[in-house]
């Protein structure tokens, strides 16, 4: 009995009609052949978005909502494998409002390539973050609220580091700034001196700042060119987490201005570095130094919030040149009345910023020194630093004008910084413990 069951595959474009067996007066005859078709065979890219996903287990088809995650995706399709565990994490370490401002920020500096500057700045962002080690997570968690508004002391250590922090630490200052404007090649002498430098800051407890100069001949590490570039911005934020990852708290952010042809961009700079450090460690600040003849002041920014802790959008300690011009001519004349003029005048919204004051500044050099303007009195020198601790802004003192200075102005220095903590109480002290060199 012959079998009579038949049936039908579609495959293609093509319709074949197979039976699978014959019997009787149809037995000899050939049998149908099924024809060679090649199956069109589609490649499979992973969808970047995938990466995104809070969790291994979750849906494969989840796609995310937020604009952010996706530019990113969009613009990393072609990212190897290896790296997904990266971009995983950033949803889960970074809120999508810190997201939604980072892509803000790119699309308005650079509008036509803002996608290639947040990919840019994310990847740079998590290879710090992957680089950070626990000691610094440490430290962060036993600084004190505001630790910047203590007293600095700006050094250049190119006269010789190792001296420069001994003093710092002898006269009572716990916050140290490098008035040298190489970044990691501190002094033309590359990463491996400011490691040096950092260890033994970290050994006397001391807080450094760290200059990023756009204003002088480029450094190694700064070869110039638009900072609306992606590329020339991947290159500072990539200088800024090494520095943050070596023990740097403070960046001071040296003529921005010079290579951006807008004054807004300026503050897109700022505040795209101000983010990227922030969300790096909680405690990291920008102290912003522009032209001589411009104010910082406006490059506080405005209120912010990153990571959950409300902070400014730009800078962090601003210098006052109006309060340092009366500041110094009171010092000059002996005649306070233009500073309690400004001193009267009500405060200005600064969002968590500090202002900062000095009796001379590195911008200026044609300006006298403070010992010239007190014709190199011992006692209107101790006074002259007494007014400038007295006014309610963080002070500036220079090296090099208390290394020429006699003892008993050192000394006052040193008991000025002693009295400005005491009010902090016991316990809460903005004293920095040194910092173990474990990384556990």
């Amino acid at each position: 009995m012959g079998l009579v069951r038949n049936f039908t595959l579609r495959e293609g474009r093509q319709q074949i009609e197979l039976r699978p067996g014959r019997r009787g007066a149809d037995a000899g005859a050939p049998r149908a052949q099924r024809p060679t078709v090649t199956p069109t065979v589609l490649p499979h890219r992973p969808d970047p978005a995938a990466m995104y996903l809070p969790s291994p287990f979750a849906a494969a088809t989840h796609r995310p909502e937020h604009p952010a995650l996706a530019s990113i995706a969009e613009c990393l399709r072609a990212r190897p494998a290896r790296l997904e565990r990266k971009w995983a994490m950033l949803a889960a370490w970074l809120g999508a409002d810190d997201l939604d401002y980072a892509r803000r920020l790119c699309r308005q500096l650079v509008p036509n390539d803002w996608r290639r500057l947040l990919a840019i700045f994310s990847d740079a962002l998590l290879r710090a973050r992957f680089d950070r080690q626990a000691r610094w997570r440490a430290r962060d968690q036993r600084l004190p609220e505001g630790w910047w508004r203590a007293p600095w002391y700006y050094v250049d250590p190119r006269e010789g580091f190792e001296a420069a922090l001994d003093e710092a630490k002898a006269l009572g200052f716990e916050n140290v700034g490098l008035l040298v404007n190489v970044g990691a090649d501190l002094a033309a002498g590359g990463t491996a001196r400011l490691e040096r430098f950092m260890a033994r800051a970290q050994r006397l407890g001391l807080r450094i700042a760290v200059g990023v100069d756009f204003g002088s001949d480029p450094a190694t590490w700064w070869t110039g060119g638009d900072l609306r570039d992606p590329d020339v911005l991947g290159r500072v934020f990539a200088t800024l987490g090494r520095e943050a990852n070596l023990g740097v708290l403070a960046t001071r952010t040296h003529r921005v201005d010079r290579w951006l042809p807008e004054p807004r961009d300026a503050h897109l700079v700022h505040a795209l570095i101000k983010l990227f450090l922030k969300m790096l460690g909680a405690h990291e600040i920008v102290i912003p130094e522009l032209a001589p003849d411009a104010s910082p002041l406006p490059f506080g920014g405005g209120g912010v919030v990153v990571n959950g802790d409300a902070t400014t959008s730009e800078g962090d300690l601003l210098f006052d040149h109006d309060l340092m011009d009366a500041l110094r001519a009171a010092v000059r004349t002996g005649d306070r009345s233009a500073l309690d003029v400004i001193l009267s005048e009500p405060p200005r919204p600064l969002h968590g910023a500090a202002l900062a004051v000095a009796l001379e500044h590195h911008d200026e050099p044609e300006r006298p020194s403070v010992a010239s303007l007190v014709e190199h009195d011992p006692q209107r020198l101790e006074a002259a630093y007494q007014l400038l601790y007295s006014v309610p802004a963080t002070p500036i003192v220079y090296a090099a004008s208390l290394a020429r200075a006699p003892d008993a102005v050192c000394e006052a220095v040193r008991t000025l910084n002693v009295q400005r903590r005491r009010p902090q109480g016991v316990g809460a002290s903005s004293t920095t413990a040194p910092v173990q060199d474990s990384n556990a």
